[in-house]
């Protein structure tokens, strides 16, 4: 949806009950409240709500085959329904003030966005916003979910109790739209990386790098997490007027650590730190193949392996032929160490090596890290 101002108005229309949507409690409790009545909106409000924006002559992000649609109505129920969609497989996520401040100084990598997301689709509550308006309201949630081209469709929504107390929008808009407004709506397609992290002066900046903050935190275990149950009273709603069992919070704090090293991305980023392009595999990687893989500044591209620790043939880890892609997704589910044989004497350890491969030749590099790392056995074998 285009413009710098969320547009809150809609057709006068009912919610379900009162509880439901104007209920508060304190965090991370809240981001049930929330979840609640913005899936509610999706199901009674949001197609007649879209549509009446569209005629207003506000535009929106659509699917080619929504946008395909003759009738304004069509095209807003289609939105609203993938909007529905995406909530109800959602998981539900919590930034604490203290993780929201960690979210906002993670080092944020260019990378496909798909190897970052915490899950397929999600529901993220911000506690401090990562962006206000100039009229003064607040963004406070974002949810994500798979795109019809296997990218990933983004939606933000501002706090409607603020622009309410601040006369910004009609007196029926916390029973219309419940606790969030819908904002804005952003598709990014299979590898891409948004423009507007990288530019502070794009109106959205502040909205991307929150939410890519919170990812990166997560990813990098910049934060700690603890799950939060549903309270019964919000089972009962869910079960009843969604046939939904409501998921539990997933609520991070800063770590304790400051941040243990354990996502792919960053444990290639800090290991072949200087050496890596920013540059997609041109094919489809098997999905726990692809966050290990990069191309390096020489030409050739490589999978970092962690050898298991438990193996004593990682004391003899060499250089050997490259590998092809075949070989290393059909072997990816076992255990290697070194060029891929596989590990038989148990015992020793060894920190993580890259194995690489450019022009026909191979090299080992040894790292350095200390920080904690899956073992081998969860990882492919060198391409």
């Amino acid at each position: 949806m285009s413009g710098a101002e969320p547009v809150i108005a809609a057709p006068p229309r009912t919610s379900i009950e009162e509880n439901l949507c104007l209920t508060a409690s304190t965090p991370p409790e809240s981001a049930h409240e929330l979840w609640v009545p913005t899936l509610d909106f999706t199901r009674a409000n949001a197609a007649l709500a879209l549509a009446h924006m569209m005629g207003q002559g506000v535009r929106f992000v659509m699917p080619p085959q929504v946008a395909a649609l003759p009738r304004l109505e069509d095209r807003a129920g289609a939105l609203a329904a993938a909007e529905r969609e995406r909530l109800s497989t959602a998981d539900l996520y919590y930034f604490d003030a203290a993780a929201c401040k960690v979210a906002n100084t993670v080092e944020l990598r260019h990378q496909a966005v798909e190897q970052l997301l915490p899950s397929p689709a999600g529901f993220l509550v911000w506690e401090e916003s990562p962006m206000y308006f100039r009229s003064g309201i607040p963004i406070r949630a974002a949810s994500w979910g798979v795109a019809y081209d296997g990218g990933t469709w983004a939606s933000w929504w501002s706090d409607t109790q603020v622009a309410d107390r601040l006369g910004l929008c009609s007196p029926t808009a916390l029973g219309v739209n419940g606790l969030l407004t819908y904002h804005e709506e952003v598709h990014l397609p299979p590898q891409a990386w948004p423009v507007q992290v990288s530019n502070p002066d794009d109106p959205a900046y502040g909205m991307f790098c929150g939410l890519f903050g919170a990812w990166t935190a997560i990813d990098t275990a910049a934060v700690d997490e603890e799950q939060v149950a549903a309270p019964a009273r919000v089972r009962k709603q869910v079960r009843r007027h969604f046939q939904l069992e409501a998921p539990p919070v997933r609520s991070f704090t800063p770590s304790a650590t400051g941040g243990t090293v354990k996502s792919p991305q960053t444990i290639v980023r800090r290991t072949l730190a200087g050496l890596v392009l920013d540059r997609p595999y041109p094919q489809e990687h098997p999905a726990e193949l692809a966050p290990w893989h990069c191309y390096l500044v020489d030409g050739g591209h490589c999978l970092l392996v962690v050898p298991d620790p438990s193996s004593r043939a990682t004391s003899r880890l060499r250089a050997g032929p490259p590998a092809s892609r075949r070989r290393a997704c059909r072997y990816r589910s076992r255990r290697f160490c070194g060029r891929g044989g596989e590990s038989t004497r148990p015992g020793t350890s060894t920190r993580p090596c890259a194995m690489t491969r450019s022009s026909g030749w191979s090299r080992t590099r040894r790292t350095t890290s200390s920080d904690p790392v899956p073992t081998l056995h969860q990882l492919p074998y060198p391409a």
